[in-house]
């Protein structure tokens, strides 16, 4: 994970979300419609196949690529992935080259063949609410507050929410009362009309 952070760090039009679940990888995805998933096979709650299957059954995430990236590096095993439906197969060790020119066919992909036609690799949420209600708050600010709520951190959900009551009082009392009930699902899906860089 450390190596794809460096790797996603030099390209300044990306920003990478992390998951260390193959469950949190689902509500990520479901929630911030990456352009692109990087996918281990080998998760620690369920195989990175089950969560491909259950990506690719949803028609909100069925267009994003995912590439699996595994040291399952058998030619079997790369088989079976691709059979299963990966992008690319990627194996452990990272070869560099290889992983840049991945990334590069599967945002040009998600450009191209996204069901909006108006996918960028900036874009990264889709209007769920109405867009106007967000739309006087900065984007870098919906994005904080979209990883605070996903690393579900309380606190600094709570100054974040304090930061928007100055754009939109209205929209501030909607998320501290998700942050009052603890509940950060609706938090998230609220913040849904937004586009993060």
């Amino acid at each position: 994970m450390k190596l794809v952070e460096q790797l996603i760090g030099r390209r300044s039009d990306l920003h990478l979300m992390t998951a260390v679940t193959g469950y949190l990888g689902i509500e990520i995805a479901r929630t911030s419609m990456p352009e692109m998933i990087l996918m281990d096979i080998n998760l620690p709650d369920i195989s990175g196949i089950e969560v491909l299957k259950i990506l690719h059954n949803d028609p909100a995430t069925a267009h994003i690529p995912i590439v699996a990236l595994s040291a399952n590096a058998m030619p079997r095993d790369i088989e079976k992935g691709l059979e299963a439906g990966f992008f690319r197969y990627l194996t452990k060790p990272i070869k560099v080259n290889e992983f840049m020119e991945t990334l590069n066919e599967a945002l040009a992909l998600t450009t191209n063949d996204a069901p909006t036609g108006t996918s960028n690799i900036q874009k990264q949420v889709a209007s769920e609410v109405a867009p106007e209600v967000m739309t006087d708050i900065p984007s870098d600010l919906i994005y904080r507050l979209q990883e605070a709520a996903i690393d579900a951190d309380h606190d600094q959900l709570l100054l974040l929410v304090e930061e928007v009551r100055q754009y939109n009082r209205q929209k501030s009392q909607q998320l501290k009362h998700y942050l009052e009930a603890f509940d950060y699902q609706s938090l998230l899906n609220a913040l849904k009309a937004g586009v993060t860089i």
